[in-house]
């Protein structure tokens, strides 16, 4: 997480500030607002969001000591295992998609930030 900028200059402290901020509004903004949304609507939608969650966590990943893969990585396992239970089909399959790649985006980011 950004705490790893620490101990560190001024410009350090303000980074890591700002980092915090950002990757909780992000975490805010998925897991408050989109997640409670989609799952009102259900059916492929939500599943294919879950998938595109799933997706961007992963790819997101890339920058991983900023915390930022922590709040796509949730939402797609909260908004997948909720549309898993509910959808058949191609729909299920989108939705253990977008399970399985945001646990591997949340594990690994959480693996990486370990080992340094």
């Amino acid at each position: 997480m950004p705490v790893g900028w620490l101990p560190g200059s001024t410009g350090d402290v303000i980074g890591m500030t700002v980092a915090i901020l950002i990757d909780l509004a992000v975490l805010a903004g998925l897991v408050v607002w989109l997640v409670p949304r989609e799952r009102a609507i259900g059916g492929a939608r939500a599943s294919r969001s879950a998938l595109i969650l799933g997706i961007a966590a992963v790819i997101v990943g890339v920058v991983f000591w900023t915390g930022l893969p922590f709040g796509p990585g949730a939402a797609a396992i909260a908004l997948g295992l909720s549309q898993r239970e509910s959808a058949g089909g191609e729909r299920r399959g989108m939705a253990t998609a977008g399970v399985v790649l945001g646990a591997i985006a949340v594990v690994a980011s959480f693996v990486l930030l370990l080992i340094g």
